[in-house]
């Protein structure tokens, strides 16, 4: 089992290890848009239809895995709160790949649900 702790210096270092998965999922779910975005250009199940529509199934199953470690060690609220970024990471996303533009609603949009992860993050402390 992953992250037993033993002592403070151990849980300290567990708890990084934690959220460090909990950015990875993030990133991992949001990612995942990319190749479906991919792959709805592609011919139906043309070879690079499949090719970028297994991706995402796999980079979503990576997701799956990182995000039942974090919600065996983390509270569900914390989570959940940390998963609305991947709004955020869409944008950046669609941007470096797509080149769709940010605009300044995208910012606030983003600037908003960062700041209501962070309310809830720590209301729960």
């Amino acid at each position: 089992m992953p992250f037993r702790t033993v002592g403070k210096k151990n849980r300290n270092k567990n708890t990084a290890m934690v959220y460090t998965f909990v950015i990875f999922s993030v990133l991992f779910v949001s990612f995942s848009g990319v190749f479906l975005n991919l792959s709805a250009n592609q011919p139906l199940f043309s070879t690079t239809f499949l090719l970028f529509f297994c991706g995402a199934i796999a980079v979503l199953g990576i997701y799956a895995y990182l995000w039942q470690i974090v919600l065996r060690k983390l509270p569900l609220s914390v989570a959940y709160a940390f998963k609305a970024t991947s709004t955020v990471w869409s944008f950046l996303w669609a941007y470096l790949f797509f080149g769709n533009p940010i605009r300044i609603q995208n910012i606030i949009g983003g600037g908003l649900i960062v700041l209501g992860s962070l309310l809830a993050v720590n209301s729960d402390e």
